[in-house]
């Protein structure tokens, strides 16, 4: 799966922005919410009894990609600002995947197919096994 086809990496990416003070608008609020779906997914991979290595891997990435700023972020407050910039950020990745011919239910349900079913086609995933694999 393509990585701009991935929502929580355009919110990594906003986190880098922000941090660097390029972007104004707190990624907190968009972090908490996907921090949120990746407990219940995290609950769903648990109930289907997905290997320790994959729930593992899961953990790590999103450790890198939602915990880590999330905890960097704990001071910020969340505004109406921050609010809406994420649902004008998600309007555009809608718009993005819709002119890249798919959609968010097919998204998740990849997404969601590769973690249960251990099939590790998301980006990061990839990445992660390709590099651990080769060496």
């Amino acid at each position: 799966m393509r990585i701009d086809f991935v929502f929580s990496y355009w919110i990594f990416f906003w986190f880098i922005l922000y941090k660097f003070k390029i972007i104004k608008y707190s990624p907190k609020f968009s972090l908490v919410v996907a921090f949120i779906e990746n407990l219940i997914l995290l609950g769903l991979m648990m109930n289907r009894n997905v290997s320790t290595s994959t729930i593992l891997k899961f953990l790590f990435i999103n450790t890198i990609i939602k915990i880590m700023p999330l905890y960097s972020l704990k001071n910020d407050t969340i505004h109406k600002e921050d609010i809406c910039f994420t649902i004008m950020l998600f309007a555009i990745y809608i718009t993005w995947l819709h002119i890249n011919n798919t959609n968010i239910i097919e998204n998740v349900t990849t997404i969601y197919n590769s973690l249960i079913y251990e099939k590790n086609t998301t980006s990061l995933f990839k990445l992660f096994d390709d590099y651990y694999l080769k060496n």
